[in-house]
């Protein structure tokens, strides 16, 4: 299949995972909550565990893709989420243009376009921290971590964990779809000390075509202000209420 096909599938991988994966930690290790070689289960319910006690925190989702090294497209998908008050306000771009979505105690109101908005409004089944996954465990299973140092990440000390898989062992939580294999993944988690992942990044070479055509795809996680996110109802919500009620 020709490369510019293979890139809109790459592309539609990148919308598709914008709101998937997370972040880990745990254990006794001095300077950090985790141990030298951490187990996954450990890992997943140690970040799970830091962001409800922090309460607060804000995600951002970076990722990217190349086809015989041009870029094949990429998307950013930015939360700020307020477990404490139930609130969550997500930023992402679509063919649309921006979309802006406040979930509020289940109900989402969604803004759509910037010279001509659309608006509307969704019951939704899903609490602030459900709306977007910080759910490791799709990453972290099917690969082994070892400790690869130390370091700072936006000013906070972490400990940097590694793993690299390669052939029919490097996989992706979400299937590219036919005439794409996954030749190597690498994942390196920068974990703090309370097990809360600040930074998450996936790198993995593709090859497309069967073998004919080498591409990439990247993502970057990152957790920032982790207890000291606040979330504000946007001043379109209104016109979204109105909007959905217009609609039932």
């Amino acid at each position: 299949m020709h490369a510019r096909t293979r890139s809109i599938a790459i592309l539609a991988l990148l919308v598709v995972t914008a709101g998937c994966l997370g972040a880990p930690g745990v254990g006794d290790s001095p300077g950090t909550g985790i141990d030298a070689a951490p187990d996954g289960d450990t890992m997943a319910t140690a970040h799970q565990d830091g962001l409800a006690a922090a309460g607060s925190y804000t995600y951002t989702a970076e990722a990217g893709a190349t086809v015989d090294g041009r870029s094949a497209g990429s998307s950013t998908l930015s939360a700020a989420v307020d477990l404490n008050a139930d609130r969550t306000l997500v930023e992402t771009d679509t063919a649309l243009g921006p979309a802006t979505t406040y979930v509020e105690s289940g109900t989402a109101y969604q803004r759509v376009g910037a010279e001509e908005p659309q608006y509307r409004t969704l019951d939704v089944n899903a609490s602030a921290g459900e709306v977007v996954s910080t759910d490791v465990a799709p990453v972290i299973a099917n690969h082994t971590f070892e400790a690869n140092g130390t370091g700072t990440v936006n000013g906070q000390q972490v400990r940097t964990f590694e793993a690299r898989a390669t052939g029919s062992n490097a996989t992706l939580p979400t299937d590219l779809g036919a005439g794409i294999t996954v030749e190597s993944v690498t994942v390196v988690l920068s974990v703090r000390e309370d097990g809360v992942i600040v930074e998450q990044r996936t790198q993995a070479e593709l090859a497309l075509d069967g073998g004919e055509t080498d591409g990439t795809y990247t993502r970057t996680v990152t957790y920032t202000d982790v207890g000291d996110t606040d979330v504000a109802a946007p001043d379109w919500v209104d016109d979204a209420r109105e909007a959905g009620s217009a609609d039932a």
